[in-house]
């Protein structure tokens, strides 16, 4: 689940300690020079967080390689299919042979602001739920709708003015690439908001005050969502045989729970076919489980 919050994280912001100062004075540079400077830096970066016994640093690497993201693909502007298709990919080629040219994905058709330093970086074209890696990753595969919860969840944690500052660390010397990044970066994080809390019942922070159940929708403290309504219904829960047992007239927030058994709370929102199913024991969360 962290292989995939981490993936998505990267795919969506494309985020790094450190960007180069100038991506147009850069591509004057012949590529070898460009590439052994590139190398010096993934090294430098990787060496700062080398482990401290003394410190009792445990974190070994935490390197993201900002030579190929965003719109960058090291030494040249990234491949416009890069994040829409995998490096090899029959089906593509292969609907737009059969169509004779007429089928053309939504991606070729995107239309790059021309600046330089951004290169081909875009958020009109931007889908997280068709989001492709370069190569498939079975991270990728055996996802779930709570890992998409969670990453979306760390996603949407920036909020606007953390984007630009992080933006305004690359010290773009054009104008034009620090809003066009900055306003990139917001409309991915949006998206990805929307398109995995729109997936599941998007609530968090559960906890118990005064003796009642209290949490909050994360797509509407984002402002994704109009508030709304929500049905709960509790339940008493085997937890050797994992079956529940319907609690009459518990359908409200207050807790209905004895000592050192377990309860389960079904909420849903709007849509009836999803749910979130919290368990409880002695005041406290002890599980969470999203519907699909």
């Amino acid at each position: 689940m962290g292989t995939v919050c981490a993936i998505l994280i990267v795919a969506a912001f494309g985020l790094c300690a450190q960007q180069r100062q100038d991506a147009g004075r850069a591509s004057a540079l012949p590529t070898s020079t460009r590439a052994g400077e590139i190398d010096r830096e993934r090294r430098q970066k990787a060496a700062e967080f080398e482990p401290d016994e003394q410190k009792g640093l445990e974190l070994k690497h935490f390197l993201i390689d900002f030579g190929d993201i965003m719109g960058s693909d090291s030494d040249d502007a990234k491949d416009a299919r890069r994040g829409h298709v995998f490096v090899y990919e029959p089906k593509p080629p292969a609907a737009q042979a059969l169509s004779l040219g007429l089928f053309v994905p939504r991606w070729m058709r995107a239309d790059y602001p021309d600046i330089p330093q951004i290169g081909n970086f875009d958020y009109q074209t931007f889908d997280p739920r068709c989001w492709r890696s370069n190569y498939p990753n079975p991270a990728f595969d055996l996802h779930t709708p709570e890992d998409d919860f969670r990453a979306a969840k760390r996603v949407m944690a920036f909020s606007d003015a953390p984007i630009r500052g992080i933006v305004a660390t690359g010290q773009y010397s054009d104008s034009r690439a620090v809003e066009w990044a900055a306003k990139c970066l917001i409309e991915r994080r949006d998206r990805i908001g929307r398109a995995f809390f729109d997936a599941v019942v998007p609530l968090d922070g559960f906890q118990a005050a005064d003796g009642r159940l209290m949490f909050e929708d994360l797509a509407v403290k984002y402002r994704l969502h109009d508030a709304r309504q929500y049905s709960i219904k509790w339940e008493r829960f085997d937890n050797r045989t994992g079956t529940g047992t319907p609690i009459a007239g518990a359908f409200t927030m207050e807790i209905p729970q004895k000592a050192g058994e377990y309860v389960r709370a079904i909420i849903r929102a709007q849509d009836p076919g999803r749910s979130v199913t919290v368990y409880w024991r002695a005041d406290q969360v002890v599980g969470i489980e999203r519907s699909r």
